[in-house]
């Protein structure tokens, strides 16, 4: 990301009402378009004006990059100050000694987008960031690998475009990098195509400004140079990722890399840039815009949100709450709320207040999908009918939003059921972005209950390389050693089964496995000490997630059984046994189980022998 982006851990202000000339609190006005939302202390025309010309950069994109046009991309919330003076006190941390002034920055976290901007900024592209980090918005998603010279070079190409009138340009040389080009040695290319986010090159100040400069410029070279003769190269570099070659590999399009680092290093000290100028995409409809004037309480909602979203909870909280005190029925404000109390680790309380906010919005498709998020976390693998009903209405509402379809596939696989419709969730979630880890995890999830080790493995494969944090990275190794153990569990379950089926294809127990009831007076004597009992009944609910673990519903109420760790359950029926047979399909089947009570517990306890009373399980 550039180097002025500010991530979800940056702290901030915002939106601080500055009293209005007269006296009076200052007027605050929301414009939503389509895509946008933009909240301004200008006037509404000027609201407008932003929300066209923002729009009409989501169409420039789309127009141009595949990805995107395949994609809605996020709604994204504008704060457009009306002049320096508010952006300050937006961004009061930027106005420090030694620190430089941005025109407005981007910030994204949990699925919210927001972009603070100054409406009157001044330069030939004022917003040349915001378009920057706006394409990654669009574009990360969905190519979430690409080699970070080419994600970010992209980025710049596209971030210096703009809108005249009629007129759209793309790819129009940037000052700021230019500036740093000039007279510099540039970096070596086999250097530059192996920089990651955590080389020197895109970290530190004294060299990470070369490395955007060169990578802008090798696009540029690439993407215009010599009436686009270059482009060829680009394109066969691009398809060679896409079709799985390493980025060593892929270089090959490139053909000798001393060669190109001259060609490169001529096309910089030429100095001649030329760019694509196309018709402006059609500018939105005044008509089609929604303008409302704000409550004080709506203002910090949003104040409140957007303190969130940098990272600044403790701050975004003490704003909600006095937008709840204000308004306790403001939707948004409880929402934000709830993202605000789960950043801080209040997930109670978070729950309460996503709630409170479905209550209040029952078509927010982000506060349902939270509110079932924060419930699922609450007991891991409880049944919810509520959790059901958040997803699926959240999928309704907004159904390209990724994250209720991975954790519905999620929620389904370790309830061990409707598998073939939770494996359609995770590949739903994977094709809007096909880069999440998380999705990529629920499909192993599923993959795994649907006893496909070799395939689980594989998406679990695609987890580990789309992680994106070490919290994302150690998810997948916890799952993987509970992989081994699952499908551990699985072959000996199997093994038992079939041993099973020889010895249980008459009507008569085999030797080892004499009904409970029969025992002698000494063995019932050791099994009152250690309270072995019989329960039957049909078993209503059943997971083999983590080891085998059933619900019998018996007419003495419900009983809860479980696999001993690293133990196996001996199946036993007086007729055969499928070939394939596995206890993880014993949903309503009727059986008699044998179990090692917990304690005085008859309600729960560790499984022995399972007696298939149906004749075909």
């Amino acid at each position: 990301m550039k180097a002025i982006f500010v991530g979800f851990a940056l702290a901030a202000a915002l939106l601080a009402s500055a009293p209005a000339f007269g006296g009076g609190p200052e007027r605050w006005v929301e414009v939503k378009s389509p895509n946008f939302v933009v909240v301004s202390n200008a006037d509404e025309n000027d609201a407008k004006q932003i929300a066209i010309q923002f729009e009409q950069i989501r169409s420039l994109f789309r127009e141009a990059l595949p990805i995107a046009r395949n994609h809605n991309g996020p709604v994204v919330t504008i704060l457009a100050a009306k002049n320096q003076k508010t952006l300050q006190e937006l961004l009061p941390e930027y106005w420090t000694k030694g620190h430089a002034r941005p025109a407005g920055i981007f910030v994204q976290a949990l699925n919210q987008f927001y972009i603070a901007i100054e409406i009157d900024a001044q330069g030939s592209n004022p917003y040349e960031t915001i378009y920057h980090e706006y394409y990654h918005a669009l574009t990360t998603p969905y190519e979430p690998n690409l080699p970070t010279w080419l994600a970010e070079g992209l980025a710049d190409f596209f971030g210096n475009s703009q809108i005249e009138g009629e007129r759209a340009i793309i790819g129009e040389a940037s000052g700021p990098l230019l500036y740093q080009l000039q007279g510099q040695r540039l970096i070596p290319l086999g250097t530059l195509f192996h920089v990651t986010q955590s080389s020197p090159y895109y970290n530190e100040d004294s060299k990470v400004t070369l490395f955007y400069a060169e990578s802008w410029a090798l696009i540029h070279y690439f993407m215009s140079g010599d009436a686009q003769a270059h482009k060829p190269m680009l394109t066969a570099y691009l398809n060679a990722l896409g079709n799985g070659a390493t980025e060593d590999d892929a270089q090959a399009a490139f053909g000798n890399l001393d060669k190109l680092q001259k060609a490169l290093q001529d096309y910089v000290q030429r100095g001649s840039y030329s760019s694509y100028r196309l018709a402006a995409p059609a500018r939105i409809a005044e008509s089609d815009l929604l303008a409302r004037q704000l409550t004080e309480s709506d203002v910090d909602a949003y104040k409140g949100g957007f303190a969130e979203t940098r990272g600044h909870s403790e701050e975004a909280k003490t704003e909600l709450a006095q937008a709840i005190e204000i308004d306790p029925k403001n939707a948004l404000a409880q929402s934000n709320m709830a993202i605000a109390e789960f950043f801080l680790g209040e997930k109670s309380e978070a729950l309460d207040s996503a709630s409170e906010a479905v209550t209040l919005d029952p078509n927010n498709s982000v506060t349902r999908y939270l509110r079932a998020y924060l419930a699922y976390n609450e007991i891991p693998g409880v049944r919810s009918p509520q959790i059901e009903d958040d997803l699926r209405t959240a999928i309704k509402l907004s159904p390209e939003f990724a994250p209720p379809y991975g954790l519905l596939a999620f929620y389904l696989a370790t309830q061990d059921e409707n598998l073939t419709e939770a494996w359609t969730d995770s590949q739903r979630a994977i094709s809007i972005e096909p880069g999440n880890s998380e999705y990529r995890l629920a499909e192993a999830e599923v993959l795994a209950q649907m006893q496909n080790f070799a395939a689980a493995r594989k998406a679990l494969q695609f987890a580990r390389d789309c992680a994106s944090s070490p919290q994302q990275s150690l998810r997948v190794e916890m799952f993987a050693s509970s992989l081994d153990e699952m499908e551990k569990y699985a072959n000996e379950m199997k093994f038992v089964s079939s041993a099973a089926v020889g010895s249980a294809s008459g009507s008569q127990p085999s030797e080892g496995s004499q009904r409970h009831d029969e025992t002698s007076a000494d063995d019932s004597a050791a099994s009152a000490e250690i309270n072995v009992l019989d329960a039957s009944g049909t078993v209503s609910d059943v997971t083999c997630a983590n080891g085998l673990k059933l619900q019998l519903s018996t007419a003495n109420g419900a009983v809860q059984l479980r696999n001993a760790p690293g133990g196996t359950v001996r199946i036993e029926s007086t007729a055969a046994i499928p070939q394939g047979f596995t206890p993880c399909a014993l949903k309503g089947c009727r059986v008699k189980a044998r179990y090692l009570a917990d304690g005085s517990n008859a309600h729960s306890g560790i499984l022995e022998v399972i007696q298939l009373l149906d004749a075909k399980p």
